[in-house]
């Protein structure tokens, strides 16, 4: 008879993963509402100062940590791509090596770059954002006060009292 390694404890060492797996589920579901109620809500933001503001961030997604992370995944993956380039270049073909060093460094580069250039956008695309809402904001303001913001305090005045010629 073969003995294939699983015993009885070992199905129900798969049987527990299984019962702990679903419980962990259950568990982080309901720990993602209570944080998605209870942390997360937009008006609870001027709360939170420091590192709890950071992590509000986080969790909501406005301030990413994934361009950190592509910098510290291209340095390792070139690192990796050059020692693998060299033990080819010194152990089986010289030409292939070298060439594999150039091309597939080349190759990560672009690669990386185009990752880059996603998160590039989405801060661009952040940053006009908030500069449309606050000259919106300004703009209302302005609006609101009886001012266009071309106008200085002394037109406004004139426009005010009609008996007073303008200023040249």
């Amino acid at each position: 008879m073969i003995d294939y390694g699983l015993g009885l404890n070992d199905l129900l060492s798969l049987n527990l993963i299984g019962e702990t797996g679903i419980i962990c589920l259950i568990l982080a579901i309901i720990g993602a509402f209570v944080l998605l109620l209870a942390f997360l809500p937009k008006w609870k933001e001027s709360r939170y100062k420091g590192s709890t503001l950071r992590i509000y961030k986080v969790l909501n997604f406005r301030e990413t940590f994934g361009l950190s992370l592509l910098k510290l995944l291209y340095l390792i993956s070139l690192i990796y791509t050059s020692l693998m380039g060299l033990v080819i270049l010194f152990s089986f073909n010289f030409f292939f090596g070298l060439i594999s060093i150039v091309v597939s460094n080349l190759f990560l580069r672009v690669v990386y770059e185009v990752f880059i250039l996603i998160f590039s956008i989405h801060d661009n695309l952040s940053q006009i954002n908030q500069n449309t809402a606050q000259i919106a904001a300004n703009t209302k303001n302005d609006n609101i006060q009886g001012q266009f913001p071309s106008q200085t305090a002394e037109s406004s005045q004139n426009s005010i009292n009609p008996d007073k010629p303008p200023m040249a």
